[in-house]
């Protein structure tokens, strides 16, 4: 049995979608309700935007990203995060920025045997070397 969420009337004979019934002051209240949860969305967002930010730069979610990224190009990635951690700790400020991790020859898994952290030039020639 459905039920508004205002009054907990029986709403079973309005519409399944419904939420609320058809009272006046049910209508208010589920206004009011929604305009102070699209004010309280509005005036933290930037302070929730920024926190998201900082964990999406933690070593930890970059680890998963690069993961998951290697495996929906079809890449497979055998590196545990502390190897992944110990490559990438020299090298973190620079990470994205003009480092890249390198897999040899550009083939085979991302394993500690098959990368290595270099710049994207040098990816980008040594990816150019051996297409020809």
């Amino acid at each position: 049995m459905r039920t508004c969420m205002i009054c907990l009337a029986s709403i079973e004979h309005i519409r399944p979608q419904a939420k609320k019934c058809k009272l006046k002051s049910c209508q208010r209240e589920y206004d009011r309700v929604k305009a102070l949860a699209r004010y309280h969305t509005k005036k933290h967002e930037p302070k929730f935007k920024a926190e998201r930010q900082a964990l999406a730069e933690t070593p930890t979610a970059r680890y998963n990203k690069h993961f998951h990224s290697a495996n929906a190009r079809g890449i497979e990635f055998k590196l545990t995060f502390a190897e992944w951690w110990n490559l990438w700790k020299p090298y973190w400020d620079e990470r994205g920025k003009s480092m890249c991790m390198c897999r040899t020859g550009d083939t085979g898994a991302y394993e500690i045997n098959n990368v290595r952290i270099d710049t994207y030039s040098n990816n980008a020639l040594e990816a150019n070397n051996h297409k020809y």
